[in-house]
């Protein structure tokens, strides 16, 4: 557990770091842990592992989140490139409603992003050839699905670029 360190964010999302070994060759790093994972008492039941990979700069993805009884939690990490991600409390009994966490990483600094139950999920690239893993407590459920729009003014996410590319269901997300 001493190669990893869990960090709360306000919001409710956290965040830890992996430890990345560099040689000639490049990087090698252990991006799940199930012992780690245990020992910081989160999630440890991983169903599905997906890939992403994003060609332009300033493209948005998200905030994506699945309704109960499929709801799950995230673990992201950024393979290739940098991104600015952002994780929304969707809890509405909590004083964080509607409040986010966001997280500028890249795949050299070894972050994972921790996104809990109950939290919506998206990024931006901040540069082009983003590579994207992401490992779910709970498979994809294409009638759980839902999202919020990234640029709803009652969340007021401040992306830090303009936008190159979003897909049509982000881009028509129903404001709150």
């Amino acid at each position: 557990m001493n190669n990893y360190v869990l960090n709360k964010s306000p919001a409710g999302s956290s965040s830890y770091k992996r430890v990345l070994h560099n040689d000639s060759r490049g990087i090698f790093t252990k991006i799940f842990s199930l012992d780690f994972l245990n020992q910081a008492d989160v999630c440890n039941n991983i169903v599905e592992v997906n890939h992403s990979f994003t060609n332009k700069k300033g493209t948005i993805r998200g905030l994506h989140y699945q309704n109960p009884p499929d709801q799950e939690d995230k673990f992201i990490a950024c393979v290739s490139g940098s991104i600015y991600q952002v994780a929304v409390n969707l809890n509405s009994d909590s004083d964080k409603y509607l409040s986010y966490d966001s997280y500028t990483i890249s795949s050299n600094d070894g972050i994972v992003l921790y996104v809990p139950k109950g939290m919506a999920h998206g990024f931006q690239t901040l540069e082009d050839n983003v590579s994207m893993i992401y490992l779910h407590t709970s498979a994809y459920s294409i009638t759980s699905d839902a999202g919020l729009n990234p640029f709803d003014p009652k969340i007021g996410i401040q992306w830090p670029m303009d936008l190159s590319i979003i897909s049509e269901k982000d881009r028509n997300l129903e404001l709150l």
